[in-house]
C-alpha cells in the first residue's frame, strides 16, 4: 500500500491549512477536504453551529484554497429547512 504524502502548506489561517493542491486541512480536528468536496452543502454550515471550528478562519481557508484551485463558484445553501 502506497503512503499518503500530504502536500506543502501555502498558507494558514488559525487551525485551517491550506495546502499546496488546493485542499484544506484542521489541525485542530484532523479534517482533510480536498477540492472536489468543496461544493457539498453541508461543510460550511456544519463548522458555523459546531464550536470547536473558528468559522470565520474556515471561510478564509475556504476562499484561498479555491484560489489556489481556481474554483470560481460553490453552491452553498443555508440549511436543510
Amino acid at each position: 500500500m502506497a503512503k499518503y504524502s500530504r502536500p506543502s502548506t501555502l498558507d494558514k489561517f488559525g487551525t485551517w491549512e491550506v495546502l499546496e493542491d488546493g485542499s484544506l486541512f484542521e489541525t485542530a480536528n484532523n479534517y482533510h477536504i480536498t477540492p472536489d468536496r468543496f461544493g457539498e452543502s453541508d461543510w460550511w454550515s456544519f463548522f458555523r453551529t459546531d464550536p470547536s471550528h473558528n468559522w470565520g478562519d474556515y471561510m478564509k481557508a475556504l476562499f484561498r484554497a479555491c484560489e489556489v484551485g481556481k474554483i470560481k463558484e460553490l453552491n452553498m445553501k443555508m440549511s436543510d429547512e
